[in-house]
Formats: structure tokens, C-alpha cells, sequence
């Protein structure tokens, strides 16, 4: 029993830090299952479609240390969707940092230009 909640405390924190901010880019971005972002695999949908990346892209992530690239590109894509600079982005490689530049990201994904219909 005290593995199952420490189990949902864990995720619990996950969902806090790494969840949550995927939520808040499909907000931004006004899409209809923003709510995948609370799913971890799921949210990655979720950041392709806010990079304008097609979803083929998240099969990168099953790839042992291209998905170690694969991230934060995607990160930078979001980036420079959203006019802020792709460095941050590539930050998101360095442990712990990478906490403060998701959350930096997702608090200023505000587009700048509309996307195309």
C-alpha cells in the first residue's frame, strides 16, 4: 500500500512539473484535446501539433539516443513557433534547467503570427 502512494505522489509531481505545461501550450494554441497533456505520451502529440510538426515525429522519441535530440528540437520548434529564442529549447538538455525552461516556454507560447487554415 505504501508503494501505490508513493507511486501517486511521484506521478503527482510529474503531472506538476512536465504535464502541466504541455496543457497550458494546447491552451495557448486553442486545441480541442489539450487534455492529452496530462498523459505523458499523449502530450507529445500535443507539443508536435504546437511545433507544426507532423505526428510521425513522436515515433523518434521509441528510438534509443535520437530521442535524446528529438526533444529538444522539439522544444526549439515550439520556440521559434512562438517568437522566443530556440536556445531555450536546446537548455532543455541540461538536467534541472530543463524544468525551468519548459515551464519558461509554456508561460510564452502567446503566438505572434496566426497559422494558416
Amino acid at each position: 500500500m505504501d508503494l501505490v502512494i508513493a507511486l501517486v505522489i511521484v506521478y503527482a509531481i510529474y503531472l506538476a512539473l512536465f504535464g502541466y505545461p504541455v496543457v497550458l501550450i494546447g491552451q495557448s494554441y486553442d486545441f480541442d484535446h489539450r487534455w492529452m497533456g496530462w498523459v505523458p505520451v499523449l502530450g507529445l502529440f500535443v507539443l508536435t501539433s504546437a511545433a507544426d510538426m507532423t505526428h510521425w515525429y513522436v515515433l523518434l522519441f521509441v528510438v534509443p539516443l535520437v530521442n535524446i535530440i528529438a526533444g529538444p528540437y522539439l522544444w526549439a520548434r515550439i520556440c521559434l513557433e512562438t517568437g522566443q529564442n530556440e536556445v531555450k529549447g536546446w537548455l532543455t538538455l541540461v538536467p534541472v534547467l530543463n524544468i525551468i525552461m519548459i515551464w519558461s516556454i509554456a508561460l510564452g507560447t502567446a503566438r505572434t503570427t496566426p497559422r494558416p487554415a
